[in-house]
């Protein structure tokens, strides 16, 4: 069976840098934790739930 290979899907999401990713994470953890700024706390429940 021959595969198909479509390395243009590799790299699909992972345009962020450290440092970006690293501040995200925080703005969520202070939407959960309920401190006003751009996310709310049901947003990040919603994308973080299954």
């Amino acid at each position: 069976m021959r595969w198909r290979i479509n390395p243009e899907f590799a790299a699909h999401g992972l345009w962020i840098t450290p440092s970006d990713g690293a501040g995200l994470a925080i703005r969520a953890a202070r939407a959960v934790r309920g401190e006003r700024g751009v996310f709310r706390r049901g947003s990040i429940s919603s994308i973080s739930s299954p």
